[in-house]
């Protein structure tokens, strides 16, 4: 069980062309149309309907959720809850993790985004069975040669990871990705997900429409703003169909938090972002809406 992908989820929650969608029957939530955030009382509804072995919630679930997966259990099979926070592992999110690991018998993160460090990974778990069958997984199972400079590079991340000036660039990559996402509504975007309190913010591409109705899509978007020199991905958001044609723009704050970039700049970076997307005039050819 995991999130839809077309719904902020990812290729590994169960997606039809990713392995987790190929080997098992995946069941997958989505959020809600009108508030467009989880509504985890839904969710734990399919958990009690469908009784999945796992779970794989995008953001923490709340002991109501947990309860209802684990007393919900296939027979002689435990229900399982894996929380994958890859984009949020930053110190930060401190109070996030600690509360999610109290609920969750599996957190995984990477460690080359919000935490800065190299291309990696962590696996967590309290569960002394588990940690063993994650061992012989990763080892012999999936992993190949140990890279030892990347070991080196991960020791000095996390140390770097406990300073109060590394705490400090984190609490300042949410402060300028609230102001970017507040300057972006200010400027005419709809934001999707109800806005943002995370280093990501989406913008709704298709509030942008030409003069025969057909709305910009994120593809074309995010192709024209990196001829500009700004760098973005297009990003499904609620409402698509179809993550070959997605709907939104996907941005984070931490690497221009790095070089310095504070608020101010960020309404600056949002003018020039804005100013381009406004300026662009999408039209329909063959009776094509995009």
């Amino acid at each position: 069980m995991g999130m839809n992908l077309l719904h902020g989820g990812h290729l590994t929650h169960g997606s039809p062309v990713n392995r987790s969608g190929k080997f098992y029957n995946a069941v997958q939530y989505t959020v809600d149309p009108e508030t467009e955030r989880i509504d985890y009382d839904a969710v734990q509804e399919l958990a009690q309907q469908y009784k999945p072995n796992s779970s794989s919630p995008g953001t923490p679930p709340t002991p109501g959720l947990r309860t209802g997966l684990v007393s919900r259990r296939l027979p002689n099979r435990s229900a399982r809850t894996c929380l994958p926070i890859s984009p949020c592992s930053r110190p930060g999110n401190g109070r996030r993790v600690s509360f999610a690991g109290g609920l969750c018998d599996v957190i995984t993160f990477t460690t080359h985004k919000t935490l800065c460090g190299p291309r990696g990974a962590c696996i967590l778990t309290t569960n002394p069975t588990l940690a063993r069958k994650i061992d012989r997984a990763v080892f012999p199972g999936e992993q190949g040669g140990p890279h030892v400079h990347v070991f080196a590079a991960l020791a000095v991340t996390f140390k770097l990871a406990k300073t109060d000036q590394f705490k400090a660039l984190q609490a300042q990559i949410v402060k300028n990705c609230v102001a970017l996402t507040d300057r972006l509504a200010e400027r005419g975007l709809r934001i999707p997900f109800g806005g943002t309190n995370t280093h990501l913010t989406n913008i709704d591409c298709s509030s942008i429409k030409g003069p025969d109705g057909t709305t910009l899509s994120g593809d074309q978007a995010a192709r024209i703003l990196d001829i500009a020199g700004i760098v973005v991905n297009r990003n499904t958001i609620p409402g698509d169909i179809s993550a070959a044609d997605p709907s939104g723009l996907r941005l984070g704050t931490p690497w221009v938090t790095q070089r310095g970039l504070k608020e101010d700049d960020m309404l600056v970076l949002v003018d020039i972002i804005a100013d381009l997307l406004h300026a662009m005039t999408p039209f329909g050819l063959g009776g094509s809406q995009r």
